[in-house]
């Protein structure tokens, strides 16, 4: 086309500047988001969308020197630039939200970190627990003081308590609510919650165990067994299983101990025309020594199967080698 050298030029209608979408490119050693929110924030400006200018048009002596702007082209145009810049920006957002989303739900380095350090804190409560339980047990024989056990017991339920906070303090922690993590800790937290337990129930089954264990712990005379016959009928709640079954077999076997050492007491030549009767009772009365013995060794067997069967070490140490992997 040769425009009139005496009409001005048309100028080019400049096209419409695309929008710059910048990508985040992930960090290639990521480290720790402090706050889900540490993101850079959206704007909730929408970009302006570039409108390309309008043509000049010349007026000339006849209608086709002077085209008719193409108006609805033009709106079309701007239409388009701002429904992709939606479409951008509303991805943008998408990625954004879905980064923040990361960030909440699923634990970074520091949250290992933090709940390896509180497991460390469990792990010395848990071990304050049983050394101050070990004590106890030797207390309940009757060859310490009253002063001791009660101190030893009131240790044992500071200790227990201890733990079982420390315990829930985990339990909060971000590491152990999602995936592995969560896995590991319901299985070691079953453990902890059955050794709870146990220990509450075993506790206040040696305070009430414990008369019975000193009334009983020297019944080479009559008054003596009678002593511990009547500790054994005025024994208290035994909550736990494999002791309240001890004490069970203790009260047969030690009244019908009482019953035999009374006939023997009543024989005046035990050595002599007696001797008979005498031998009968005796052989009757080292039987009932070995059903005692033998139900000592079963109570023995007993508890430390149950306590190993609870025993939360196994799971703890499972979780506690986790956490310390997946926190470097």
């Amino acid at each position: 086309m040769n425009p009139d050298p005496n009409q001005p030029e048309t100028p080019e209608t400049p096209a419409p500047a695309e929008p710059v979408v910048s990508t985040p490119t992930p960090e290639s050693d990521p480290e720790p988001t402090p706050t889900p929110f540490g993101a850079a924030p959206v704007s909730s400006e929408q970009p302006a969308p570039v409108i390309g200018a309008q043509p000049a048009t010349t007026i000339g002596s006849s209608p086709n020197d002077n085209p008719t702007p193409n108006l609805g082209g033009d709106a079309k145009k701007k239409k388009l630039i701002i429904l992709i810049a939606a479409i951008v920006g509303g991805l943008v957002l998408l990625g954004i939200i879905a980064v923040v989303l990361m960030s909440i739900l699923f634990p970074s380095k520091a949250d290992y970190r933090d709940a390896a350090k509180q497991f460390n804190t469990v792990s010395s409560a848990y071990s304050e627990l049983n050394s101050d339980a070990s004590r106890l047990q030797y207390d309940v024989s009757g060859s310490t003081s009253d002063t001791e056990f009660t101190n030893d017991s009131e240790s044992v339920t500071k200790s227990l308590t201890a733990f079982q906070d420390a315990n829930k303090k985990l339990a909060d922690m971000k590491a152990v609510k999602t995936g592995e993590g969560k896995k590991l800790y319901s299985t070691y937290e079953g453990k902890v919650t059955a050794f709870g337990k146990y220990a509450t129930d075993l506790l206040a089954s040696l305070k009430s165990y414990r008369p019975v264990a000193k009334a009983c712990d020297d019944v080479s005379t009559s008054t003596l067994l009678g002593e511990c016959v009547t500790a054994l009928g005025k024994v208290g709640d035994i909550p736990n299983a494999d002791l309240k079954q001890f004490v069970t077999v203790l009260q047969t076997q030690y009244k019908a101990y009482q019953s035999v050492q009374t006939q023997i007491d009543a024989i005046s030549d035990p050595y002599g025309k007696s001797y008979s009767q005498y031998s009968a009772l005796r052989d009757q009365k080292y039987d009932i020594q070995d059903k005692i013995s033998e139900a000592g060794s079963d109570f023995s067997s007993n508890a430390t199967k149950h306590a190993d069967d609870i025993d939360p070490a196994a799971a703890a140490n499972a979780l506690g080698d986790f956490l310390v992997k997946k926190q470097r």
